[in-house]
């Protein structure tokens, strides 16, 4: 992707626009959200990889934008992935 605007990092909004931003952008962005929750501390290597594994999961999407922003709302994903991750880590 490449950035036509550039957003504002800290916007709730702009995360369902993420289609503007560069993949790099958007996986800093995941990585800073997740971090502010304790459980990162509990699964460092998982929350380290959930990043780069969102971004590809975007990028599988990148030609039907309409798709991606029904299937992805920021809490929601962060909100599963974080429940999930002591399943995950098993």
């Amino acid at each position: 992707y490449k950035t036509m605007a550039e957003p504002k990092k800290d916007s709730p909004q702009q995360v369902e626009k993420s289609e503007v931003w560069t993949d790099e952008e958007f996986e800093a962005f995941i990585d800073t959200e997740l971090t502010k929750d304790p459980l990162h501390k509990d699964y460092p290597e998982l929350f380290k990889r959930a990043p780069k594994i969102i971004s590809l999961w975007r990028q599988r999407y990148e030609g039907n934008a309409p798709l991606w922003k029904r299937l992805f709302n920021k809490e929601r994903v962060l909100k599963e992935f974080i429940e999930a991750a002591p399943f995950i880590d098993a």
